[in-house]
């Protein structure tokens, strides 16, 4: 359950010690931080001596988790600074931000929070003058070389820093960037050429695929494939495809996004598979794909990832994904790192921060670690691909 609810009242963080057994209920709000790392908090010294015997193994982990605060909070959004500090001390809630920028429940933004339906696949808008999104084609067809920050790219695009739409945009930039650590964008991809993305466990980028657009001007000319596959596909749209070949459109009538020759070179073709990727692999047609790609996939935290590991393991092709915090990275790591069936991938993508994390914590912090929707990145190759 997220942290802001449908009344818009924040739930205060979890006692750490809540399920250690025979110990009770809590004694109030989760207050008490933990005195070495400031990551947990407790209601009461009862449940944080408790919690000792279990938090001790990981507690010098997270206090160095912890320094790293201050790269992680640091983004060139005007917005940034104050909206999360509101959001994290419950004074605000996403919703009233989204209306506060005059997007909530419009176009693009519709799934951003809890209080509204599911987007039909054609809302493509932003709900913003051209000015602040990327409406259109950049004035020149690709970035010179990578792009390795949100000013970089706010600046490549002409976007001002006071427009919130990397909060959306993370989902294709993070994608982005994990292309540029696979070797694949090193190859000197032709015009036309196809490249194929298996993106697994999406949830809420179902509802804003239209934002993937944006990869026609990250990699002009290129035939863009992502299919999507995970249990939070509706069943009503299994094996839904969508084929974007313009940019999500801006709230401007006379804008040159409205024209019907602004088409791309390229384009960027979407398909649904509802259900768990080694359930459903053999069913995706060109297999194996080029990348194979999660978004805040919680791989330590969910079973259900255990045979989809194994396959990713027997396949040579890099394998990245992300999570909100560091700590579900590292245990996301050592979930891949213990191996399925005695296999055991090199780490050829060890934890890092991933420069394309949406700029606000999101509302359902359960350790006071910096954490943000695809915060870090990490990934393997197929132990088929190590030599």
């Amino acid at each position: 359950m997220d942290a802001t609810s449908r009344s818009g009242l924040v739930r205060a963080m979890e006692c750490a010690g809540s399920h250690m057994r025979g110990r009770g209920a809590c004694a109030g709000p989760a207050t008490l931080r933990c005195g070495s790392c400031g990551a947990v908090r407790y209601c009461s010294r009862t449940h944080q001596k408790a919690h000792w015997g279990e938090h001790a193994r990981v507690c010098a982990r997270m206090a160095d988790q912890m320094q790293r605060a201050p790269q992680l909070y640091d983004f060139p959004f005007s917005f940034a600074p104050h909206s999360t500090r509101s959001l994290e001390a419950g004074e605000t809630t996403l919703c009233c931000l989204l209306q506060s920028w005059g997007v909530h429940g419009e176009g693009v933004w519709v799934a951003s929070c809890d209080c509204q339906p599911p987007a039909s696949p054609d809302t493509v808008g932003w709900n913003l003058p051209a000015s602040s999104c990327p409406c259109t084609a950049p004035d020149f067809s690709a970035a010179a070389g990578q792009l390795q920050s949100w000013e970089e790219y706010y600046n490549w695009r002409g976007i001002p820093f006071h427009s919130p739409v990397a909060l959306v945009l993370h989902w294709p930039l993070s994608l982005y960037h994990a292309l540029w650590l696979s070797p694949i964008l090193t190859l000197n991809l032709k015009p036309r050429e196809a490249l194929c993305i298996h993106y697994l466990g999406p949830e809420r980028e179902l509802d804003q695929l239209a934002v993937f657009a944006e990869l026609l001007a990250l990699l002009p000319s290129l035939e863009i494939h992502i299919e999507f596959v995970g249990p939070a596909v509706p069943e009503a749209r299994d094996g839904e495809c969508l084929v974007f070949s313009t940019f999500a459109r801006c709230a401007d009538v006379q804008c040159t996004c409205k024209k019907r020759d602004s088409v791309s070179k390229g384009s960027v073709t979407t398909r649904l598979w509802r259900g768990l990727y080694h359930d459903r692999y053999l069913e995706l047609g060109r297999v194996p794909p080029d990348l194979i790609f999660g978004a805040n996939a919680g791989i330590a935290a969910f079973p259900s990832w255990h045979p989809s590991i194994e396959l990713i393991e027997s396949l040579d092709v890099p394998a990245l994904f992300t999570d909100y915090c560091e700590e579900a990275a590292v245990l996301a790591v050592q979930t891949i790192q213990n191996g399925v069936h005695g296999n055991h991938p090199s780490l050829a993508f060890p934890v890092q921060v991933n420069p394309f994390r949406q700029p606000l914590s999101p509302r359902d912090k359960v350790l006071d670690l910096p954490t943000f929707s695809n915060a870090f990145i990490f990934g393997f190759y197929g132990a088929s691909s190590v030599t």
